[in-house]
């Protein structure tokens, strides 16, 4: 096991905080922005340079009762959020200029085939992925911000298509796809070599790409989901096996959306370890779920699981060596943080929505009570980020 500190923490009372993302601005300070939910369009942005002393530096408010998604371009100069619920029904994506987040500027703001709401988004090499209803994504050139251009789009092509999410690494699009499961595609991958295959460390995904891009999105692989409940994806690579998983993670209400309403929430799911090492014949070796809390978002910081679990607060998992079966009857939870605040939209109540590695830390977004920062030390109290 290892001990978990508390470093800082940043109130948001008055709303529920909904996605987040730490980033490293232009100036070389950490910042961070949570968007809300279920509210009134405000995203909050944070100076995190100081992870015991958070503090909120600016806001945007847009027409939209949720802001469910933030991301960040790599370059730290660009945020974009998207939007749901809008008084005018357009929705879509708005584009702001964070270079100097003590003072955030909206640049733009984009609609088209978006209308529908945008319920996640992703930002990579100058391109936005943006939802579309639910349904598919459209990728959108942002090399002039103040002028998006849209340059392609990828679904599934058939009936009842439904998506939740995409993840973009190393040119390859997951996207998490409910019943269909998880679906990557190539977006500008580099092709391996066939001789790649005997080295370490590589994504198998990557022999069948080169085909794909922005304009021209080509489908590498996919798995379905018999339970209907994909809702995140994140690629792992392991660090001691070599083996290339996606883990997909579950959403699942069995009696509502109820947290949000302030009263008891039972959400459940796992996170499913699906092998794509044979990327045509993908498996599921191994799952891990919390029996009394629900799965929402995932990452992976080498081989460990950062995982967010609803009123479970966060989970962290060993996840090196062979992944088989039932992991969290295997003993290889490491860590739990309940983030709680007695001052919170719902006071004293973890409702853990994701959280994010970021240099020696790990930062968390609570529905219920906002942003928090925390430290993980060794038995021989050794920082590990």
């Amino acid at each position: 096991k290892i001990e978990v500190l508390k470093l800082g923490s940043g109130l948001v009372n008055d709303k529920h905080t909904s996605d987040f993302w730490v980033f490293e601005g232009v100036d070389g300070r950490d910042y961070a922005v949570t968007g809300t939910w279920g509210a009134d369009g405000t995203s909050y942005f944070w100076d995190v340079t100081d992870p015991s002393n958070i503090i909120k530096i600016d806001s945007v408010q847009v027409d939209a009762r949720t802001v469910n998604d933030v991301k960040v371009s790599e370059d730290g100069k660009i945020c974009i959020i998207g939007r749901e619920g809008a008084s005018n029904r357009k929705n879509g994506i708005i584009i702001i200029d964070v270079s100097n987040p003590f003072d955030v500027k909206i640049i733009s703001e984009y609609t088209k085939n978006l209308t529908g709401g945008v319920h996640n988004l992703f930002i990579y090499q100058n391109h936005v992925y943006a939802l579309s209803a639910g349904q598919k994504y459209y990728i959108l050139n942002i090399e002039d911000p103040k002028n998006p251009v849209e340059v392609g789009m990828f679904e599934l092509g058939k009936e009842g298509q439904a998506i939740h999410d995409v993840w973009i690494e190393d040119g390859i699009a997951y996207s998490s796809n409910w019943s269909d499961g998880v679906v990557a595609v190539d977006i500008g991958g580099t092709k391996f070599d066939e001789s790649d295959r005997s080295k370490s460390q590589y994504n198998p995904l990557l022999i069948k790409a080169g085909e794909g891009s922005p304009s021209s999105p080509k489908k590498l692989a996919e798995m379905g989901d018999p339970t209907g409940r994909n809702h995140a994806a994140f690629p792992f690579l392991s660090q001691s096996t070599n083996q290339f998983y996606i883990i997909s993670g579950d959403e699942i209400f069995p009696w509502g959306v109820l947290a949000t309403q302030g009263k008891p929430s039972n959400p459940r799911g796992g996170f499913h370890f699906l092998n794509f090492s044979d990327p045509d014949n993908p498996k599921e070796d191994a799952i891990y779920q919390v029996p009394e809390a629900g799965s929402h978002n995932l990452w992976v910081h080498g081989d460990t699981l950062i995982a967010g679990f609803y009123q479970g607060g966060l989970r962290i998992v060993d996840i090196s060596g062979e992944l088989l079966g039932d992991i969290y009857n295997q003993g290889r939870e490491i860590g739990v943080y309940q983030s709680s605040h007695k001052e919170g939209k719902i006071p004293n109540a973890p409702m853990v929505w994701g959280a994010q590695p970021y240099k020696d830390y790990i930062f968390i977004a609570d529905m219920n009570s906002g942003l928090y920062c925390i430290q993980l030390v060794d038995e021989n109290k050794s920082d590990t980020p």
